[in-house]
């Protein structure tokens, strides 16, 4: 409550200020130019990645995206610091995960439009949901749709790109100069749709080998990636976020390690490693890193490819 409340005060505090250098801007459709670019505000790094597919580099100069969580930063409980909310205020479009990942971003994005992910979800399948808001993590995601890693599944990245694409367009002024950006925003969506497609075959095909098998990760990040691609969630090391893990979990770790016959845990950079090391210690597994908010990937389409190749090594040693 204390930290909702400081973003308020915060938001309201930097509303004023913000107000005036957002005032030399037109408000509205209007011409792009280097010294008026578009700007679009992205809580973290895979939604980076994904809208930069849609901009052609040649106009980065007239779309800028911001990425407000450091990629080296877990967005679990993330407080932005004013920077960051100043960026996101000024800022033409904003683009947010939802499920409470990063709910902060709606509270202080003014009046600005904003995409929030989770909002693409199918009605059926998002429905009953309970919220990572209260707090984030604050319960194992048993259900795939209760998994925020949206970027995972393809078949909600393709409308994430179809909704920013439209979002772009509907900021520019009728004209020539405007005609030709959106032509151009028209083809990269056409092309990342394409990517998204061979990118989803290509992890079907790579993990299909390994139908059935278990996982075991220390962060709650793969339900929806597993569901998808016929994998089995064995154990969460650590299902509770900002909360480490119990002896008895650990417990429970090794023994469901022991029980599905698991040779590898999957562990996360921007996560200490002490409890997986202990894991790894009492049961003979092998830790092995997935980067699963694309620190060290140049695209979406290799975040994921990496990510298959991992998975697809960690497990294949099971009998």
């Amino acid at each position: 409550m204390k930290r909702l409340l400081r973003l308020a005060a915060l938001a309201g505090a930097l509303a004023g200020a913000l107000a005036c250098s957002s005032g030399d801007r037109p408000a509205g459709p209007r011409a792009l130019s280097a010294e008026q670019p578009l700007r679009v505000a992205v809580t973290l790094r895979p939604l980076e990645l994904i809208v930069r597919e849609l901009v052609d580099p040649a106009d980065a100069a007239l779309v800028r995206i911001d990425t407000l969580i450091p990629a080296e930063a877990t967005p679990h409980g993330f407080d932005p610091p004013p920077a960051q909310v100043a960026a996101l205020e000024r800022a033409d479009l904003a683009v947010s995960i939802g499920y409470g990942l990063d709910g902060w971003a709606e509270m202080v994005r003014g009046a600005r439009p904003l995409i929030v992910f989770a909002s693409l979800e199918p009605e059926g399948e998002a429905a009953g949901i309970p919220s990572h808001g209260m707090p984030p993590h604050a319960h194992p995601t048993h259900h795939p749709s209760a998994d925020p890693h949206l970027w995972f599944d393809p078949t909600l990245v393709a409308p994430l790109a179809e909704a920013v694409t439209a979002a772009l367009k509907a900021q520019l002024a009728p004209g020539a100069d405007g005609e030709a950006l959106a032509a151009r925003l028209d083809a990269r969506l056409t092309r990342f749709l394409q990517i998204v497609a061979e990118t989803d075959e290509m992890t079907r095909a790579t993990l299909a080998p390994y139908q059935g098998r278990g996982i075991v990760t220390f962060h709650d990040s793969l339900h929806r990636y597993a569901d998808r691609y016929g994998l089995v969630i064995a154990a969460v090391l650590k299902p509770i976020e900002g909360v480490e893990p119990a002896p008895a979990d650990l417990k429970q770790t090794i023994d469901e390690v022991r029980d599905h016959g698991i040779t590898t845990l999957f562990v996360e950079p921007e996560y200490p490693t002490t409890a997986a090391e202990r894991v790894a210690e009492q049961s003979g597994v092998r830790l092995l890193s997935i980067d699963t908010l694309g620190m060290n990937a140049r695209s979406w389409q290799q975040m994921m490819e990496v990510l298959a190749r991992t998975v697809a090594e960690g497990i294949g040693e099971q009998p």
